[in-house]
């Protein structure tokens, strides 16, 4: 079996509850998928949230809040991330947050493929997956 695609998920964080960003990070997933025409488990797909926010115990995150530029501390750690993928996707709203717009830069600086989801699209593959559901359901 060929290795899988590594795909690092980019969806805006600031100020939104986990519940919040778990969502946009599935969502974004999926869409990915469906784009793509793959299963998801075809695709090893990282993020800012599981793969270093959530490694962190609740000390180490209050000593990194306590830095003058916290949110640069989490940024530069997900770019770190960057380093290992093949290609990028930007969940809905990604061109709205700071973040997600420097990631993309970065990826964008060094070849690495972005896929960015915007409403207008993240609407048709909801439609288009929907029609497929119910197709099969015939």
């Amino acid at each position: 079996m060929a290795n899988k695609k590594v795909v690092f998920v980019s969806v805006p964080m600031a100020g939104k509850s986990d519940a919040l960003i778990e969502r946009a990070i599935q969502l974004a997933k999926v869409q990915y998928c469906h784009i793509n025409k793959v299963n998801v488990k075809e695709v090893t797909f990282i993020d800012g949230f599981h793969d270093v926010y959530q490694k962190f115990t609740d000390t180490e995150k209050k000593i990194i809040s306590e830095k003058k530029h916290e949110s640069v501390n989490w940024l530069g750690m997900s770019i770190a991330m960057m380093g290992n993928v093949d290609e990028v996707v930007c969940g809905i709203n990604w061109e709205r947050a700071r973040g997600c717009r420097i990631e993309v830069q970065v990826a964008e600086e060094y070849g690495i493929p972005v896929i960015k989801i915007d409403k207008e699209i993240s609407e048709k593959i909801l439609e288009e997956m929907r029609e497929d559901k119910r197709k099969r359901s015939e």
